[in-house]
């Protein structure tokens, strides 16, 4: 078996685990005489009806004067969120003391969190935005992700579903200022989720999160974004390739030669072959229930064959490696069952099901 049958087999499976739907169990409801606190937020909020305020008033992470006034729609800071976590984790809680501004930031500084106001103090009154949120509970999950590891990270444990409802990494709403009963309410989120039932330090060498390829939105910004990725994933060695150019020529051909991919109403694929010169090869392996491959050589009398065409399967996986000069220059990795395309192994995009 050959390493690209390896490389397909391996893909399709980790696709299957990653479609796999968990279920999730109905969070906790807490009871409580709701006279004298939060007067100030409607009793027909849904704080109010999804349990979150009667949570926040409990859960100690609230001093007595936040209880009794709330201004759910009021921005809140980064200190003030940093408080509230603090207060919300239990190692962090039994270390915090009176729990002023400078404890809570020498906490967030012993876990390596990254919090703006830990060396800029300025920045501690700053609006906190959706993505320091999902930077901050990465962080104290124990790890260094990248913005989109960290928007994954709230996805993958269930404390948000993005401002889309979709789970999306562009449908987050990175940006979004949030409000004092939103932050209230991922820290509900993860207390409920069990993520906040320990702190731990933010290693210093970043990772990546394979959950990002699970919530990979297929907007056109997001595929132009992925697909400059793409082009600069390749770093080939110095002198195999006279045309540097080649790469990032290939990104691109590759993903059109992916929306022109066909499956008619029978199950037959059809992939559209691009045009190759005498010095271009196309390499392809096509899987379903048979194991197809072969080759396909340009030349400079004839185009190659106008496409390929595979007997009716239900699903197929496909992958494509363009060699110029006897060099490989891109690869092209699509699978039907998911609808996630590929291209030198950066995700381009995936579709998303509602």
């Amino acid at each position: 078996m050959t390493a690209q049958t390896n490389k397909i087999k391996l893909k399709t499976t980790a696709l299957i685990l990653a479609a796999g739907i968990m279920a999730a169990s109905a969070p906790p409801a807490y009871a409580l005489d709701a006279s004298g606190i939060f007067t100030d937020v409607p009793r027909d909020h849904w704080a109010w009806k999804n349990g979150t305020l009667p949570w926040a008033a409990q859960a100690g992470i609230l001093n007595e004067k936040q209880t009794e006034t709330f201004n759910p729609g009021e921005v809140i800071t980064e200190a003030e969120f940093l408080t509230m976590m603090m207060r919300l984790f239990p190692d962090t809680r039994d270390k915090l003391g009176t729990g002023t501004t400078e404890e809570v930031y020498a906490l967030a500084r012993e876990y390596n969190l990254p919090a703006a106001g830990i060396n800029d103090p300025a920045k501690r009154a700053d609006a906190l935005t959706r993505i320091q949120v999902a930077r901050l509970f990465s962080a104290a999950g124990g790890h260094h992700y990248d913005d989109e590891g960290a928007i994954a990270y709230m996805y993958e444990h269930g404390i948000t579903k993005g401002m889309d409802g979709e789970s999306t990494i562009a449908g987050y709403g990175s940006s979004q200022k949030v409000s004092r009963v939103e932050a209230v309410q991922f820290l509900k989120m993860a207390h409920d989720t069990g993520i906040a039932s320990t702190m731990q330090k933010m290693p210093e060498q970043p990772s990546y999160n394979p959950a990002v390829t699970r919530f990979i939105s297929s907007s056109p910004e997001t595929v132009v974004a992925n697909l400059h990725k793409a082009q600069n994933a390749i770093l080939p060695k110095r002198g195999q390739i006279r045309d540097y150019n080649a790469i990032n020529f290939w990104a691109k051909r590759l993903y059109e030669t992916f929306q022109k991919i066909e499956v008619t109403h029978d199950g037959t694929l059809r992939i559209y072959l691009p045009s190759l010169s005498e010095h271009q090869t196309l390499i392809y392996h096509v899987a379903s229930d048979k194991w197809y491959s072969g080759e396909i050589a340009g030349n400079a009398r004839s185009n190659v064959p106008a496409y390929l065409e595979f007997p009716a399967s239900a699903d197929w996986s496909v992958m494509l490696m363009a060699k110029d000069q006897g060099t490989i220059v891109g690869d092209m990795y699509y699978d039907t069952a998911s609808q996630t395309i590929e291209i030198n192994n950066i995700v381009i995009q995936k579709h998303v099901k509602k």
